[in-house]
C-alpha cells in the first residue's frame, strides 16, 4: 500500500518489489542507481563522489559477508566510538601494490613477486620498538635477537656465534680478522 503526504513524500507500507534487471534511479539525471540482475546486486554512482555516511553517535559502519561455511561475519568495521577501522579478516595486497603510511606515503611495505620490501623514504629514522626484537628465518630459526637492557646475539645456522655482553662481546667458535 502507498501513502502520500501533503507537500510531497510517499510512504510504502510493507516492501517494494523490483524484479531482476529493473533499476531504482535517484537524482535529476538518474545518476545513482541500484539494481539486481539475477546474479549480482549493484549500487552505482555516475556523478561526483559516492559517500556512505553514518550519523548515529558512537555507531559503526559494518561490512559483512558470507564466511564460506553458511554464516555471516564482520569483515570490515568502521568504529565510530573508537575512531578506527577494524579489519576482522586477513588482508591480502597483490604484488607491486604498496601499503603506504604517512601523509606523504613515507613508509611503504610491498612485495614485487620476487622480493619483499619495507622502505622508509621520509625524514627521520625507521624505529622498531619492542623489549625483544627477533629476526628469524622462515623455518623459525634464530638469525638475530636483541633484548632491551641486554645483549644482541647473532646466529649462524640457528647457533649463537656472536653476542654483546655487559663486559663487551663473546664469540663462540673461531674469530678471524682481515686488514
Amino acid at each position: 500500500a502507498l501513502g502520500f503526504k501533503a507537500g510531497g513524500g510517499t510512504t510504502v507500507y510493507g516492501y517494494m518489489n523490483l524484479l531482476d534487471n529493473v533499476e531504482l534511479r535517484f537524482g535529476d539525471d538518474l545518476d545513482l542507481r541500484m539494481e539486481h540482475d539475477g546474479g549480482a546486486g549493484y549500487i552505482q554512482n555516475y556523478t561526483g563522489n559516492f559517500t556512505i555516511r553514518q550519523h548515529t553517535d558512537d555507531a559503526d559502519i559494518i561490512f559483512q559477508c558470507d564466511n564460506g561455511s553458511g554464516g555471516v561475519e564482520n569483515y570490515i568495521q568502521i568504529d565510530g566510538s573508537e575512531g578506527r577501522t577494524l579489519f576482522n579478516k586477513n588482508i591480502r595486497v597483490n604484488d607491486n601494490v604498496e601499503i603506504q603510511v604517512g601523509s606523504s606515503a613515507d613508509l611503504k611495505i610491498y612485495h614485487d613477486a620476487s622480493h619483499s620490501y619495507i622502505k622508509d623514504t621520509g625524514v627521520g629514522d625507521l624505529k622498531i620498538s619492542s623489549n625483544t626484537v627477533r629476526i628469524e628465518s622462515n623455518a623459525a630459526e634464530n638469525m638475530i635477537i636483541a633484548i632491551a637492557n641486554g645483549g644482541v646475539s647473532s646466529y649462524y645456522n640457528n647457533v649463537k656465534k656472536f653476542e654483546t655482553t655487559s663486559a663487551g662481546v663473546a664469540v663462540t667458535g673461531s674469530l678471524s680478522t682481515t686488514e
